[in-house]
């Protein structure tokens, strides 16, 4: 019972930000024939995002909880922890900035040239 309210609790301090990636996934698929790559992108990212932070968020609960006895296992869990989530950060934000500049094309410039 310890764990499913203290992870409650934590989760609920999430929600502002799992809102915002609600709604952008929403923008993903209502704009997904318009921008497929860019939505597709954008979409695994912010499933990449939410599953980075729920994960992390309920084992750094659940750890502790499960491993009381075992600080040495503890610990390197908790950072190997860490490590993986800074990869899955790290590439749902490689897969947000392709999808914001990746398919950018160079302005026209006849109409500079023109001046």
């Amino acid at each position: 019972m310890q764990f499913i309210l203290t992870t409650v609790r934590q989760l609920l301090f999430q929600i502002p930000t799992y809102i915002v990636w609600l709604i952008g996934a929403v923008l993903c698929i209502v704009h997904w024939r318009k921008h497929s790559a860019v939505s597709l992108l954008t979409l695994v990212a912010l499933v990449l995002l939410f599953l980075e932070s729920f994960v992390g968020d309920v084992l750094g609960i659940a750890l502790p909880l499960v491993l009381r006895g075992d600080v040495s296992l503890l610990g390197t869990l908790l950072t190997v922890r860490g490590i993986v989530q800074v990869f899955v950060s790290l590439i749902a934000w490689v897969l947000i900035l392709v999808a914001i500049f990746g398919w950018r094309s160079e302005p026209a410039r006849a109409a500079v040239d023109q001046k």
